[in-house]
């Protein structure tokens, strides 16, 4: 039995006074490394700045499940990766995203959920990387669902970098590798990421990340003024 189901839906859009900043990427493609800077950036301005992450493996009821699934301790279908990711983030919008914006304080959160996602999601939806599902993605998760609306970041910077860098990276931290952490994987992901960009460009703003720690925040610097 075929069903014809058509949505029309919009996303959900930051109608607070604070700043909602996100900053997306591969692993390894140096976003992380930036946030204290930009952190420093509004906090020298006088503002009040929350850092947060997604998928959060240090707090919150999920966080030891999150941790688990990453670093391939727990084994659960990958379908249901995404889903448990979303519940986080749903969680994490209403205890720390909402109440932060509404009292005029800047997120900054380390990858935002709907984005990152989809680009890692599409990997844990089959054996194939298959774009083509990617709408659905998007409404399953969060950023246009009917049910549930994630807030869409004001402005979402995102460390473009090769794969080839980014293992280079991976392999130099003294961190446990994660369950993405692989040529292959980290390929694929990019195209997802790809496909962001062009459908989403009016959300991101591309930084170069193969450059260096001191150019790329000098660069983030200038940016951020620019806001």
């Amino acid at each position: 039995m075929a069903y014809h189901i058509a949505l029309d839906v919009t996303t959900r859009k930051n109608i607070y006074p604070g700043l909602f900043i996100a900053l997306e990427g591969i692993d390894g493609s140096g976003k992380t490394t930036q946030i204290e800077p930009i952190k420093k950036y509004f906090e020298d301005q006088g503002r009040h700045v929350i850092v947060t992450r997604s998928p959060r493996k240090n707090e919150g009821v999920l966080a030891t499940l999150n941790q688990d699934i990453l670093q391939g301790n727990l084994s659960i279908p990958k379908p249901a990766f995404q889903y448990l990711f979303t519940a986080d983030y749903i969680i994490q919008t209403e205890e720390i995203i909402i109440p932060a914006l509404k009292r005029g304080d800047v997120v900054i959160t380390d990858r935002f959920h709907c984005w990152s996602s989809l680009a890692y999601g599409i990997w844990d939806s089959s054996e194939q990387y298959d774009i083509s599902i990617a709408w659905s993605f998007l409404i399953s998760q969060g950023l246009f669902s009917p049910g549930y609306k994630l807030i869409v970041p004001d402005i979402t910077y995102f460390f473009d970098v090769s794969v080839r860098t980014a293992l280079k990276r991976i392999a130099q931290k003294n961190e446990v590798a994660e369950v993405y952490d692989k040529k292959e994987t980290l390929e694929k992901i990019t195209k997802g990421y790809q496909w962001l960009l062009k459908e989403f460009p009016e959300q991101f703003v591309v930084i170069d990340a193969q450059r260096s720690l001191d150019e790329v925040r000098k660069s983030l610097a200038e940016k951020l003024q620019k806001l």
